[in-house]
This record gives structure tokens, sequence and C-alpha cells, in this order.
């Protein structure tokens, strides 16, 4: 009975260092692409059939396709644009829509109403766009009064890595926008481009169209004529990642672009403004190491 003992545990120790030194190999399912992310998150909720007004009666709408998505950061009542950090709201330059003294107002998840006042604005464009007449990046910058609280999330932006993530320069990932009538629409990106943005003619941007895929047409619309600082971001469940603010229209309604910010220039004209708000706040990059690596 000892000797039976002796040998299992033997048997035992053996087995514990068996594979030493060998590569583990991880457990689990494969890393998502960043486009299978954005089809999962979007599609299932489409299929759904719901309504697309983010907001109703003065509250988060819950029939809202996109309800349980991060959408603290895009407040009602705007022109458009979003939070870029606690303090600091972005929008088109050429259509701020409010200045200082304007109030904000956001909602939590839970439909909880906070409000923030505007007291200095500040212009990001540094230089010329003469193709459209308009400077680059196009964007003007709200200090808020006071940090707003955790419930309201701000935007992230592309990582640095970004190309390394997205394929094909995003083309066919499908995207979300707030309209200026403050409805969720999915398009479809047209590319993420990374160009020379100084020269102005071949402006640094992203591109994306009205269609999604069929069946789900009816959750993308034409532009309405007035839709300057709309956000388009990929959303996963607990954050916005922001491709741009609509700027220009490409040859027709259906297809919009605006600053990628994934050229230098245009960061540097971001964090130049933010300078001269006289905030120490930041704007976060996304992490996309959680997805598959591309290249």
């Amino acid at each position: 009975m000892k000797m039976s003992r002796c040998i299992v545990l033997l048997l035992l120790i053996a087995a514990s260092f068996t594979g030493c030194g060998q590569p583990q190999v991880a457990s689990g399912k494969a890393p998502q692409t960043i486009g299978q992310m954005a089809d999962g998150v979007v599609r299932p909720r489409l299929d759904a059939g719901k309504e697309l007004a983010v907001y109703k009666n003065g509250v988060r709408n819950p029939a809202c396709w996109a309800y349980g998505l991060e959408l603290t950061a895009f407040a009602p009542g705007v022109q458009d644009g979003c939070l870029i950090t606690p303090s600091v709201y972005m929008v088109a330059a050429h259509d701020p829509g409010l200045g200082v003294g304007g109030v904000i107002t956001f909602f939590s998840k839970t439909s909880e109403k906070i409000s923030r006042k505007v007291t200095k604005q500040v212009k990001a464009a540094t230089y010329a766009r003469p193709k459209y007449g308009s400077p680059l990046p196009d964007v003007t910058l709200f200090l808020l009064d006071s940090p707003l609280p955790a419930a309201i999330v701000p935007v992230k932006f592309l990582p640095v890595d970004w190309a390394k993530y997205i394929d094909n320069n995003g083309a066919g990932i499908p995207i979300i926008t707030i309209n200026n009538l403050e409805e969720a629409l999915v398009l479809s990106t047209l590319a993420v481009q990374q160009t020379d943005s100084a020269t102005a003619g071949n402006a640094q941007r992203t591109r994306y169209k009205r269609q999604y895929v069929a069946p789900f047409g009816a959750f993308s619309k034409a532009i309405n004529g007035a839709e300057s600082g709309s956000p388009a971001f990929l959303a996963t469940t607990d954050e916005a990642v922001l491709l741009s603010l609509t700027q220009v229209w490409l040859g027709s309604m259906d297809t919009r672009a605006g600053t990628a910010w994934t050229d230098p220039q245009s960061w540097a004209a971001l964090e130049k403004a933010l300078k001269a708000l006289g905030t120490i706040e930041r704007p976060a990059r996304a992490d996309f190491s959680r997805f598959r690596r591309l290249n």
C-alpha cells in the first residue's frame, strides 16, 4: 500500500514538471478584429428594430437601438460635438452653435441631468485649407465651469498605432453618428486616411457614407443640411472612440468627412488649443491591444 502511494506521488511530481519551459497556449477564443467588434456591437441591436431617437421626453430613450451604449459624451441641444475631457467640449469651428455663457446639459446612462456653463472658447484651427475655404482642423473647444463626474464619459481618440488594427483603411466598418436631430445613425466607413493635411486639397479625414448593410437602411439617413460637428465613432459597450466630427460633404449628401485626428499636425493644433484654454486635462487614446493586430 505504501509502495502504491509512493508511485502515485512520484507520478504527480513528474507530471508537474512536464512541459516546463514550453510555451503555454492561451485558452478561449482568438481576439476579435476591430471590424468584428464593431459589427458585433451594432448588428444585434439593429436586429431588434428599435427607434433612432437617443432622447425622448427629456430623458434617455430606452427604446433607442443604441440605448445600452456609451453615449454620455454627446449632449443634446448643442450644435453636435462631444466631450473630449471632463471639462472640455469640442464642436465644429465654422458652426459652434453656442459660445461663452452657454449651458451644455449631459445625460448619464440612468438619465441624470448634469449641466455645465461654457466659460471660455478657443479655435484649434492653425492652418488654411484653400480647397474648402475653412481652416483645419476646424474645431472649437469649450471650457466648462467645472469637471463632469465619472457618470459622463468623454470620448477617446484613436491610438497612435491604429493602422495596425484597422484593415483596408477601415473601409466597411460600421460606425455610429449622432445627428442634429439627436438620432443614433449607423454609417459605413469609406476610409480612415492618414494623408498630408498641410497640403490643403487632400485633407486629413475620415470618410463615411450613408448606407451600412441591408436590411438596415432604415438606421441610416442622408445629411439633412445642418450636421456640422456630428461625431462619427466606433462603439464598444463601454466607450466611444472618436473618428471625426462631420465638417464637409464629399460630392453628395450621403458622403461625409471630418478630421480623423491621426496626423501629428491636427493633434498638435488640438494640444495648442487646450493650452490656450488653460486646462491641464488631455484627451485619452483608446487601447486597441485587446483586439487582433492585422499587420
